[in-house]
């Protein structure tokens, strides 16, 4: 811990000396945070439909007279590619922030096209993409490309950039963490009998409030790891550190 504590005093003070701020500006914080405040926004729309059972007509509607709610083949493709995502994201995390060379360009189309194919149920998922108003999944793309972005630069990046990032992914997996928790116990309310926790799952206005709660959460932290709180005291989001968020020994690559 006194190692990685050294280490990170030394890259601030070389940062500081070389003119190098170890905060990122106002702007460049609300930017990185928009991609999923607007998912949360999304979601906070739908939570307000289903509990207060308003009809969202027009633009919203899919499939003939489907509404935007938690049935939508849109919004259970969101979810899908943030679960999806995230445990590969873990593991992409912690070998950019440790590797000093980006790889060759060329290899993005590639492995795009192989994850596709390749993974269960690929080209079915192409097909709801291409058929059921694929305008609602921008701001998950957004989100996902923010990331996927972010990952493809960090190789060579000063240390506390890849802390950043690596403090980022291990948020996010903590805020996913306490959502699952949360609705196990739902569902065993459910089970046992309590009206409350019978109300939300049977219209499923809990799944709208956990994934509103889940990216409002990640969009706070894409905030939050740029001011100088972070700087001074990497931690991830909900302190539980799985990932090793100041672990950024570079490999041999």
């Amino acid at each position: 811990m006194f190692r990685l504590d050294s280490r990170l005093l030394s890259a601030n003070a070389v940062a500081m000396n070389a003119g190098i701020t170890t905060t990122e500006s106002n702007a460049r914080r609300i930017w990185n945070a928009v991609p999923d405040a607007v998912l949360a926004v999304l979601f906070l729309i739908i939570t307000w439909s289903i509990w207060y059972q308003v009809p969202i007509s027009g633009f919203w509607l899919g499939d003939g007279t489907q509404l935007l709610d938690m049935n939508h083949p849109m919004v259970l493709v969101i979810l899908a590619i943030e679960a999806g995502f995230l445990l590969p994201q873990l593991t992409l995390t912690d070998v950019a922030t440790r590797i000093r060379k980006r790889p060759p360009w060329w290899l993005i189309p590639p492995l795009a096209i192989g994850l596709i194919v390749l993974a269960p149920g690929g080209m079915e998922f192409v097909k709801v993409l291409l058929s059921n108003q694929p305008l609602l999944l921008v701001p998950a793309l957004w989100s996902v490309f923010h990331r996927a972005r972010q990952l493809w630069e960090l190789p060579g990046t000063p240390a506390l950039t890849r802390m950043r990032v690596r403090a980022l992914v291990n948020g996010r997996a903590n805020v996913g963490g306490v959502m699952i928790i949360v609705m196990l116990a739902l569902s065993i309310a459910n089970t046992s009998g309590w009206p409350f926790a019978s109300t939300l799952t049977q219209s499923n206005v809990h799944m709208a409030v956990m994934a509103m709660l889940y990216f409002a959460a990640t969009a706070f932290d894409s905030w939050r790891v740029g001011g100088a709180g972070f700087a001074r005291s990497p931690k991830p989001l909900l302190k539980l550190d799985i990932i090793g968020v100041r672990d950024t020994d570079s490999l041999v690559l």
